[in-house]
């Protein structure tokens, strides 16, 4: 056992997911999750087992970057696994979708200026108590999601969430909205929701280093394969990654640009960053500040929009 503290290296990247898709906001609320799965995972999947080649060779056009095309050159078996446990895996899900979209329909065609509250007996048992019925300024019919109450609705599930952990030598990834992160020699899942505070200090370990035995209570390390444990091994380090960072003088205020919407202001006492989206230490020609430039405290964190170039949370 090494008994040496050990640290993160710079250039793990942690790449978030939810029922192995790149997580963003809409992943999240279990609504919008339904909606997401039904209109596009499953069905850039099943476009892509009707035609694996044809994905294959668009993700290497460039012309085509950044479309709807699954980067998977492995067995198409893997994909019809992932379509098979999402259709039976995330059922619920996909009912409170199809429940959703049958009740705009209806309140759409009931509401012709007339009460709608004989509406709320109809309701799916899957919508109960979580929507409100009514009309909009302009008279429209409207269904009011209380999105709260959501997260207590069995469709939230939070052991969808996990974490696909690398070693990165670059900045290029298949495109996050169209590909799934599917588990591969190079990566190691970790099976544990967003909010486990687990996750907290083992991100910590960048700065601050912990024994190996300390390290592997953090995560689920013996439900690890042996080669996955020493991959997970191998991104830690006795030696701790550069620290750039200093805190401004006294009476000073500091503006850093990080990149997109990502500012950090500081003076002595307070710092803010603004829609958090940090780069990695990595080989690359353009300079950039990255993790080791922020401090190990920030006070405030502003997001100005929940678009997913704002909203990143792998940051």
């Amino acid at each position: 056992m090494n008994e040496k503290p050990l640290y993160l290296r710079p250039n793990v990247v942690f790449e978030p997911l939810v029922n192995s898709w790149y997580a963003w906001s809409f992943l999240i609320a279990p609504l919008h999750m339904g909606l997401v799965t039904r209109n596009l995972h499953l069905r850039v999947l099943e476009s892509y087992l009707r035609a694996p080649r044809q994905h294959q060779m668009a993700v290497r056009n460039k012309a085509l970057r950044g479309g709807m095309f699954v980067d998977h050159d492995g067995p198409p078996e893997v994909i019809e696994a992932l379509v098979e446990s999402t259709r039976t895996e995330l059922e619920p899900l996909l009912r409170l979708a199809d429940d959703w979209l049958q009740l705009v329909g209806q309140v759409q065609e009931a509401g012709n200026g007339d009460s709608i509250e004989a509406m709320y007996e109809q309701l799916p048992e899957s919508l109960r108590g979580c929507v409100e019925l009514g009309y909009d300024l302009c008279n429209q019919p409207r269904i009011r999601l209380i999105e709260s109450l959501m997260y207590a609705h069995p469709c939230y599930d939070q052991q969808l969430q996990s974490m696909s952990l690398t070693l990165g030598e670059g900045d290029s990834r298949p495109f996050v909205l169209s590909s799934p992160r599917l588990e591969s020699d190079d990566n190691v899942m970790i099976h544990m929701p967003f909010s486990d505070p687990r996750w907290d200090r083992f991100f910590a370990l960048r700065h601050s280093p912990l024994p190996l035995e300390e390290v592997q209570q953090l995560l689920p390390w013996a439900d690890l394969s042996p080669a996955k444990q020493s991959l997970l091994q191998s991104m830690l380090t006795p030696h701790m990654g550069e620290q750039r960072y200093h805190a401004p003088a006294q009476g000073e205020v500091r503006v850093r640009y990080f990149g997109h919407a990502t500012v950090l202001l500081e003076t002595a006492e307070v710092s803010v960053l603004t829609d958090p989206i940090v780069s990695y230490d990595m080989d690359s020609d353009a300079p950039r500040f990255s993790f080791a430039d922020l401090p190990e405290r920030i006070d405030y964190v502003v997001i100005t929009h929940n678009h997913q170039d704002h909203v990143m949370l792998e940051t």
